[in-house]
């Protein structure tokens, strides 16, 4: 087949996925961008091929260190009250600006464990961001 079943026209500069569907580069490059997966089958393509796992992927690693960062109590326990809340808001600011992310059950249960741990200490100074998300 010589036709890309994105925009049905010849194949130009043609990118095959794993799958063995052939596309234009173009075309399935910004297909991927928007989706993670094949539009034929519905297969999702490794990283290589796919942009928006890779800037997920980005994402994810930012949002972790900082949970790791205020996760840690003994660097924690030393903060004004002022800081607290500059660390808890760009957390939270973070994981809404990436919403995908709170499909990660796991990612959602350490933030709401650490906002309980806060509360159980009255540390706890408020929901700000959070409440967009929670």
């Amino acid at each position: 087949m010589n036709t890309c079943p994105i925009c049905l026209q010849k194949i130009k500069l043609k990118k095959t996925l794993p799958c063995s569907h052939k596309y234009c580069n173009k075309c399935i490059k910004e297909w991927l961008r928007n989706n993670d997966s094949c539009p034929v089958c519905r297969c999702k393509p490794n990283h290589r091929y796919n942009t928006r796992l890779n800037n997920f992927n980005k994402n994810e690693k930012k949002i972790l260190n900082n949970i790791k960062s205020l996760i840690n109590l003994y660097e924690w326990t030393f903060l004004t009250n002022t800081e607290k809340v500059n660390v808890f808001n760009n957390l939270i600011k973070s994981i809404y600006e990436n919403k995908i992310l709170l499909k990660n059950k796991k990612l959602k249960k350490v933030t709401m464990d650490k906002i309980q741990h806060l509360k159980d200490n009255n540390e706890f100074i408020g929901f700000y961001w959070s409440q967009l998300i929670y």
